[in-house]
């Protein structure tokens, strides 16, 4: 598969990413994801979510600022597998505080 500059592909794990399509950005979020919500999402989801819909959803879950602070900026760099796990992490720290709420 040939590389050209305005579209790169890198492989990872098999998978085809383009590099492109992860450029995200905390504005181009439409509208911001409830934490509830979140909690609520389950892995088929995440396996039909984009690259960009997954970062969303760890935004929402605000683990940038409570893992790592450059978490927020690495964001459009991670592979689909990274974000898929992040993603899991953000839906069982979501599902965590709703726990402590309700007590």
């Amino acid at each position: 598969m040939a590389v050209t500059p305005d579209r790169q592909v890198e492989r990872n794990q098999g998978n085809a990413v383009d590099t492109n399509q992860r450029r995200l950005s905390s504005h181009e979020s439409k509208e911001s994801l409830d934490q509830s919500l979140v909690a609520e999402m389950n892995t088929a989801l995440f396996d039909q979510m984009t690259c960009e819909e997954l970062a969303r959803v760890v935004r929402a879950a605000d683990l940038p600022s409570r893992l790592c602070p450059d978490l927020e900026s690495r964001l459009p760099y991670y592979d689909r597998t990274m974000l898929t796990r992040l993603a899991h992490l953000a839906r069982q720290c979501c599902c965590n505080r709703q726990r402590k709420e309700e007590e």
